[in-house]
């Protein structure tokens, strides 16, 4: 299992409009990212100072890939910071089967 790790920040002066495109964006994204194949599951958690981290999980590093390649995704990668997002993401390879294989991934 592979799990990605996006941590976003939304900047605190985004008027209502943009916020509402920001929460949009995201609806979106998961629908694209549960329709992949080897998707497990997704949780997002909000703080009070805007911060956000949104954990994604899938069966392989290729089928991780094959979801930052997708056109759509891609798109929303580059568009982020255009409306008040600032984003990163780590993904970390972990077989539940076997603890020692934990590892970064690129």
């Amino acid at each position: 299992m592979i799990v990605t790790v996006f941590r976003g920040y939304t900047r605190k002066d985004l008027n209502p409009q943009l916020l509402q495109q920001v929460e949009q964006r995201g609806v979106r994204m998961y629908e694209l990212a549960s329709n992949m194949p080897g998707f497990i599951s997704y949780k997002e958690f909000q703080a009070a100072d805007g911060e956000s981290v949104a954990i994604v999980e899938f069966a392989t590093l290729e089928q991780v890939r094959a979801w930052h390649d997708q056109p759509e995704h891609r798109e929303e990668l580059s568009d982020a910071g255009a409306i008040g997002e600032e984003e990163g993401a780590t993904a970390i390879r972990h077989d539940r089967s076997d603890p020692a294989s934990q590892r970064r991934a690129t």
